[in-house]
């Protein structure tokens, strides 16, 4: 009868070490499970501007020559941009004034034949810019910034801007 004790005694132990595994097992897997969620959705959704996606901006600087602002808008030719990747106000960028022309990430020479500026191949993320124009009419510099947050659900797209430059 001993033995028969024994063994069912034993028995007890070894199930109830069983379960105590079991849970810290468990308690383990849904542990690393957050983890790796939280570590997932803190730098899997982190939009980092630059060249490489497949977002293009077309801007169109456009001048008012009556400075009435009533729509009477000329084209400019040949204008350049300088672009910053990061364009959050902490680099001076859409909201704020951006930096030297010279710290730009990429700037694209106006071509003198288009009344356009083409910026290809742009990952989702912020973006600020300065376009810097003439009148050939009067050779007058003209200047404006602006900016634009490409967003993941415009991330293959084409996006058109009509800026004025003053």
């Amino acid at each position: 009868m001993k033995i028969k004790e024994f063994s069912s005694e034993l028995n007890k132990i070894l199930y109830s070490e069983l379960l105590t595994l079991e849970k810290n097992v468990m308690k383990t897997t849904i542990f690393l499970f957050f983890i790796s969620f939280f570590l997932f959705s803190v730098f899997a959704c982190k939009k980092e501007a630059g060249t490489g996606g497949k977002a293009t901006i077309t801007l169109f600087p456009e001048y008012d020559k009556s400075g009435s602002n009533i729509g009477n808008l000329t084209s400019i030719k040949g204008a350049s941009v300088y672009i910053w990747f990061d364009g959050s106000s902490s680099t001076g960028g859409i909201f704020g004034s951006p930096k030297n022309v010279e710290t730009a990430d990429l700037k694209i020479v106006g071509d003198t034949n288009k009344i356009f500026i083409t910026i290809p191949d742009l990952k989702t993320g912020s973006y600020a810019w300065r376009i810097l124009g003439s009148d050939p009419s009067f050779w007058k510099l003209l200047c404006t910034q602006g900016g634009k947050e490409i967003k993941w659900s415009e991330r293959k797209k084409e996006i058109t801007i009509h800026t004025t430059l003053h």
